[in-house]
């Protein structure tokens, strides 16, 4: 199932809690599934708290299924994939870069001679991708989200979420990088993208990360311009997060709650570009 088929069938953590006690009397072969959706549940309310209940569930998980299946299994690579998100949000990137490397690797030994473009394998590509650019390894980064763009594009075609999210993602290792123009350009034709077909998540990250671009290229008009567009979409999702259940709140971008933890920073962008300022630590 799906984070969107988990909206769809308004399932929160306590239907997921309560199956896996029945599915662990009963020895059931869907403990690793009902295990790996509460990780996903968990792990998107992005707390300090929660991402420590998220990180115990695909240990777990990595326990059963390599003994079931062996060290050398995709669903193996998927679920150290979604351990290496977690650690990277933990800021514990040494073991995320090692996780994520190792379900690349298993992804490419299951699939890179028969069918290179396979989606597990942008997946984990892609994880490899965020966690070096954090680290700042920015051109390894480049080449890993443009390989797993590439990727996503030949089996969904450009007008794919996942497509929009590698673009997102290869325009913010560009601003890192210092080439400011090359993400200007990328992120133009991505938010063309976003508003085809409704992507409203990654319009916000489009706006939010073109302002810091064009912070760099010396436009604060341009800038407070995008800031103000992402601020209004994330503002949308914070509104949401007061008449929605958390656990509806499962998108296949940022959920209500990572969207509100960009709004400060957005804020505190436009607010010193004002005057007066606008938020009390300026003031």
């Amino acid at each position: 199932m799906t984070k969107r088929k988990l909206v769809a069938n308004g399932l929160g953590e306590s239907d997921f809690e309560k199956a896996l006690r029945i599915q662990e009397q009963l020895r059931s072969p869907d403990v690793p599934f009902t295990l790996g959706n509460l990780a996903i549940i968990y792990r998107e309310r992005g707390t300090p708290e929660d991402l420590t209940k998220s990180s115990q569930y695909p240990e777990k998980v990595l326990q059963i299924e390599e003994e079931q299946y062996g060290k050398m299994h995709m669903s193996v690579a998927i679920t150290k994939s979604h351990l290496s998100i977690i650690r990277r949000r933990q800021g514990e990137m040494k073991e995320a870069l090692q996780l994520a490397e190792e379900a690349y690797d298993i992804s490419k030994h299951v699939h890179g001679q028969t069918k290179a473009f396979h989606p597990g394998i942008a997946n984990c590509l892609s994880a490899v991708a965020r966690t070096k650019r954090d680290l700042g390894h920015l051109e390894d980064a480049k080449e890993a989200f443009a390989e797993s763009l590439k990727i996503n594009e030949e089996i969904y075609g450009k007008y794919h979420h996942k497509v929009i999210a590698q673009r997102v993602g290869l325009a913010s290792v560009y601003r890192h990088m210092g080439i400011p123009g090359k993400a200007e350009k990328l992120l133009k034709r991505t938010l063309e993208l976003c508003k085809k077909v409704q992507a409203k998540e990654q319009e916000a990250r489009c706006h939010r990360v073109l302002g810091h671009v064009y912070e760099m290229l010396d436009s604060p008009k341009e800038a407070v311009h995008h800031w103000n567009k992402a601020l209004t979409i994330y503002s949308e999702y914070e509104t949401k997060s007061s008449k929605v259940p958390q656990h509806s709140q499962v998108t296949h971008g940022d959920t209500v709650t990572n969207c509100t933890q960009s709004l400060p920073l957005i804020y505190c962008g436009l607010c010193i570009r004002r005057w007066p300022p606008v938020c009390a630590e300026h003031t």
